[in-house]
């Protein structure tokens, strides 16, 4: 999907204190409003400052002048922030002022790499590959609290290192691999254990009591 935008070239970074000021010819109002919208986005996400930042790969001085009304965000920094809160990017790009022309009048999302993709077709093969997991993710989503989002975000990128390293199994793995794969067998086992445990308690509480 092709993108027609205008974007500045950024010839200092935004925590440059002596860099010209990139907001002269934007009207002040424009810049104060994507500034609002970023920064009530980012608190919906319940996400600090530092933090997305620190996910979307930007500077925290550039993220804090974008919210505060200091300074225009560009092309490339609203694609890195887009995933991160749940926006699409060609909104994003409206919400900003940038014109921009594209083919359909699909919406653009994107990966955290910054590429577009078919949200409905990722949507739909997690769908057909494990439906319950899918209705979990969601009824989860729908009350789980930020720690909670941070706990299970964690947990998911631990799976996929563990994934990683059982495929090298056949090549010698360091201490500290095999360690790993220790340890997240220690917690599966654990998992299981509570597992049985909270079973058995819904059960002994179903079982009315003899008399």
């Amino acid at each position: 999907m092709e993108l027609a935008v205008q974007e500045e070239k950024e010839t200092t970074e935004a925590n440059n204190p002596n860099a010209p000021d990139s907001t002269a010819t934007i009207p002040e109002e424009s810049i104060k409003n994507i500034g609002e919208y970023l920064h009530c986005k980012r608190q919906e996400k319940k996400l600090s400052l530092r933090n997305l930042a620190q996910k979307a790969n930007i500077s925290y001085t550039e993220l804090h002048r974008i919210e505060n009304g200091k300074s225009f965000p560009t092309v490339s920094t609203l694609r890195k922030l887009a995933p991160y809160i749940s926006v699409a990017f060609d909104e994003l790009l409206l919400t900003a002022g940038y014109s921009f022309e594209a083919e359909g009048d699909d919406a653009i999302y994107l990966d955290l790499q910054g590429n577009t993709i078919d949200l409905f077709e990722k949507a739909l093969k997690f769908y057909t590959q494990n439906v319950e997991l899918f209705f979990l993710f969601e009824k989860w989503m729908e009350h789980c609290p930020s720690e909670d989002e941070t706990f299970v975000s964690q947990i998911l990128s631990l799976l996929i290192l563990e994934n990683e390293y059982k495929k090298k199994e056949s090549q010698p793995l360091n201490d500290e691999q095999s360690n790993f794969l220790s340890f997240m067998n220690g917690i599966r086992y654990l998992t299981k254990s509570c597992n049985l445990l909270t079973k058995d308690n819904l059960l002994s509480e179903k079982t009315p009591e003899k008399i």
